[in-house]
């Protein structure tokens, strides 16, 4: 199994920058928000980082997932803070995109509609 940071590469070895880096080897904690009322899964990586999956924390508190992920990805503050973590859904294991706790809870720029 693959482990710790994984980063897309072009064919000159370079990152290549719009692709998010894929992080393996991770922990999965489904976790009860009473306060805001939602259940989201918490993913620990092996570097000790905590993520929220985009998606999942949008579609809670009714913000479209795909325009809240675009608009994060495109502000600098927020490189290396997304990342694809393979985790299980509906569909088998499939690349999530997630956001790390700590630019998630500076920002909360997932509030923004």
């Amino acid at each position: 199994m693959l482990s710790g940071l994984i980063h897309s590469r072009n064919k000159g070895g370079g990152v290549v920058p719009d692709k998010r880096p894929q992080i393996a080897n991770v922990h999965e904690y489904p976790r009860l928000f009473k306060e805001w009322g939602i259940k989201v899964t918490l993913i620990k990586a092996e570097d000790g980082s905590v993520y929220f999956p985009v998606k999942q924390v949008c579609e809670s508190l009714g913000i479209e997932s795909d325009r809240q992920l675009k608009r994060l990805s495109a502000l600098p503050d927020y490189q290396g803070a997304l990342a694809d973590i393979r985790m299980q859904t509906a569909g088998g294991m499939q690349p999530v995109a997630c956001i790390r706790r700590r630019e998630a809870a500076i920002g909360t720029n997932l509030a923004v509609v």
